[in-house]
């Protein structure tokens, strides 16, 4: 036995040993305890370097557009883009919206990351135009703190008309939970941005917020549906017809996302 265990502290480094005892349920709750407080501190402090280094983030232009395209459905031709922001973190790597948003959208840096989208759309648009590629709407995402803060609309408006940017061909978009719970303060927001020639889509139609009553009422350029409908288009064929048999139907565009193949 002494052997075996010297053998062992030699090759510790790549030994694994399990130890199978008893363990009565008090120790059970105080180690499942002490192993949620560790992954808290975690979080937080991975949000704490998160927040520290989103200004450097900036200036070092670490947040990458990219642009996921919109195809008609009978040709497959290219009819926009959707404007999408990551970051390309130094010490995490690549980063998804979902770990660095909602950060954002609770301190106020969101407002100053959405202006950086929109600037890096114009100069794209112009950098497409100068090396004559075909140019298609793009449409950015707003925040919903950017829709409830008074004067966002004149800063993006200087920030397209600096770049001399044609009105129609930036989309901006409301998302369906944001129209739910502030409905007359974004109405009034939409009918506003509409007058100056910017087309407005719903994201996420369908997440479970509007009736397509209310849905008649708002007025929208472009529904893109919910990825639940478009996983099970087929068994939701009748939600969809009526979607499409809306009021403003003919002059409104439906997208479904995520979806390759479409059915008649």
């Amino acid at each position: 036995l002494s052997g075996q265990l010297d053998g062992s502290r030699k090759d510790a480094r790549n030994l694994v040993t399990l130890y199978q005892t008893p363990v009565n349920s008090t120790v059970m709750r105080d180690f499942e305890s002490s192993v949620r407080v560790v992954i808290e501190k975690g979080v937080i402090l991975t949000e704490q370097r998160i927040l520290e280094s989103m200004e450097q983030a900036l200036e070092e232009e670490q947040f990458i557009v990219y642009y996921q395209p919109k195809h008609e459905s009978i040709t497959g031709k290219v009819a926009g883009a959707e404007a999408l922001v990551r970051w390309i973190h130094p010490e995490y790597g690549f980063m998804s919206p979902g770990e660095f948003i909602p950060l954002f959208e609770r301190n106020g840096f969101i407002s100053k990351l959405d202006s950086f989208v929109l600037k890096q759309v114009c100069k794209d648009i112009i950098e497409w135009k100068k090396n004559g590629f075909p140019i298609v709407p793009i449409s950015v995402n707003v925040s919903r703190r950017d829709y409830l803060e008074d004067g966002w609309i004149d800063r993006q408006l200087q920030i397209i008309d600096e770049y001399k940017i044609e009105h129609e061909l930036i989309h901006m978009e409301v998302t369906e939970s944001l129209y739910a719970e502030y409905m007359d303060v974004i109405i009034d927001q939409i009918k506003k941005i509409k007058k100056l020639g910017f087309a407005i889509e719903m994201d996420d139609f369908g997440a479970g917020y509007s009736s397509l009553g209310t849905l008649s009422s708002f007025p929208l350029d472009v529904i893109k549906l919910d990825i639940s409908f478009v996983r099970h288009i087929e068994t939701n064929e009748i939600v969809v017809e009526n979607i499409i048999k809306t009021e403003n139907a003919d002059e409104c565009v439906r997208i479904c996302k995520n979806r390759s193949v479409f059915t008649e």
